[in-house]
């Protein structure tokens, strides 16, 4: 039987994800009308002008849109949410067999996992939600099926051509499904023969991608085909006329420049490095557990394949400012395979249970993982650093304000330009 302090946790748990899927629903309307650039543009770039990187996901939108005769807008916003939907539920199914301590309670809190969309109306619903649900529901059926080696291979390349052919970045997040077939008992060389026609068909959408980074004339198109004209207004949130569409118009010495300068400006270099160890954190401290239980290897496969991911997306921390959507992919990442790792010792008895502790320590535990849950949120990019959730009823009750879009006040070498 379930002890009442087991059965309150779930409680609370399934009560914090009801929270988190009715906001992220409700978020998820909002954001067509708060970042109608970067969040709907994103989605609807398509092939209308051509082969462009990030047009798959458009391109089966506007068709869905032509078919129905209505906007593809529509299509959008049902496909992120559906695809939030997938990645919830395969994460709950996930924690659900993992051991619960108080360092896994602050991963599944963390304002860096299920809360960042939440927390970041604007930069959230993004297409790396697509490879998020994916890697979540492929550590879900590896912990409840035995997947064929067909249907592992099909699985993996379907997702690393689509998620690419979405957004070339995604390709550096590939080794995350290599580390959940090591960790699912699988050995190296059976993983190797898996991975190797899904990693090649992954490095050819992206080598197309690469080749094909748009231009204004298939920019113009695109907009053309969903019923806009491209035009840059400064300021403006609507699709066509500041965002993702138009950042097709941008060569990559330019978008280079353009993110190095505000990289610099804006601190990113102290503040992000400060930020992505808060958040790896409780993760740290949970693989410690782990190891410490018998899990080396595991540990060592996942943070050796963090390292190699890492190192990847390097290339998306150079060219792009919204390095908190770099770092949330990462520790999401994180995230599931030691849930999966938990479940795993779970249900090996050779492993040691988690040491009960006392009631002083359990109520010390709590307020930290309360503090860390509440109290802190990671940038997302220039905007004005903020305290999470705990800043956000303090706005609410007007004690402190902060407008929506402000930034952080950049350097003096942004001001000596203006």
């Amino acid at each position: 039987m379930p002890t009442v302090e087991s059965r309150s946790s779930r409680i609370g748990l399934d009560i914090f994800y009801l929270y988190i899927g009715l906001v992220t629903l409700i978020n998820g309307f909002i954001a067509t009308r708060a970042m109608r650039g970067w969040i709907l543009g994103d989605w609807l770039i398509n092939y209308e002008g051509g082969f462009v990187r990030r047009g798959l996901a458009g391109e089966m939108l506007l068709q869905l849109g032509r078919l129905f005769h209505t906007t593809p807008v529509l299509f959008a916003v049902l496909c992120y949410l559906s695809l939030y939907a997938v990645f919830f539920l395969s994460f709950r199914d996930i924690a659900s067999r993992a051991v619960k301590d108080f360092w896994v309670y602050a991963l599944i809190l963390s304002p860096a996992t299920l809360s960042f969309q939440v927390l970041h109306r604007g930069s959230g619903f993004r297409k790396e939600v697509i490879y998020l649900a994916a890697l979540a529901l492929f550590v879900a059926l590896l912990e409840r099926t035995r997947m064929t080696q067909t249907l592992v291979v099909l699985y993996v390349a379907g997702v690393l051509i689509v998620s690419t052919l979405c957004h070339e970045g995604l390709i550096f997040y590939a080794p995350y499904f290599v580390a959940a077939l090591l960790i699912s008992g699988r050995s190296a060389m059976q993983t190797v023969r898996l991975c190797a026609v899904p990693m090649v068909c992954g490095a050819v959408a992206f080598g197309f991608c690469y080749s094909h980074l748009g231009n204004a004339a298939t920019a113009s198109q695109i907009c053309s085909s969903i019923g806009y004209t491209l035009q840059a207004v400064p300021g403006s949130t609507d699709i066509c006329s500041s965002g993702a569409i138009p950042y097709l118009v941008k060569t990559r010495a330019t978008a280079g420049q353009e993110a190095w300068t505000k990289i610099l400006d804006y601190q990113y270099l102290w503040i992000f490095p400060c930020y992505f160890a808060l958040a790896l954190l409780p993760a740290i401290a949970e693989s410690i557990l782990l190891v410490r239980s018998g899990m080396r290897r595991e540990a060592r496969i996942l943070w050796g394949t963090f390292t190699v991911s890492f190192l990847g997306t390097l290339v998306l921390f150079r060219y792009a400012v919204d390095w908190g959507r770099w770092i949330y992919i990462h520790v999401v990442s994180i995230t599931v395979l030691l849930l999966f790792m938990e479940g795993k010792r779970r249900l090996q008895p050779q492993f040691p249970a988690v040491a009960q502790t006392g009631a002083k320590r359990k109520t010390l535990q709590r307020a930290f993982v309360l503090i860390y849950a509440t109290f802190w949120i990671i940038p997302n990019d220039t905007e004005v650093l903020r305290m999470g959730y705990a800043g956000r009823v303090l706005e609410t009750l007007h004690i402190t304000a902060k407008p929506p879009n402000a930034e952080r006040i950049p350097t003096h070498t942004a001001v000596a330009r203006e």
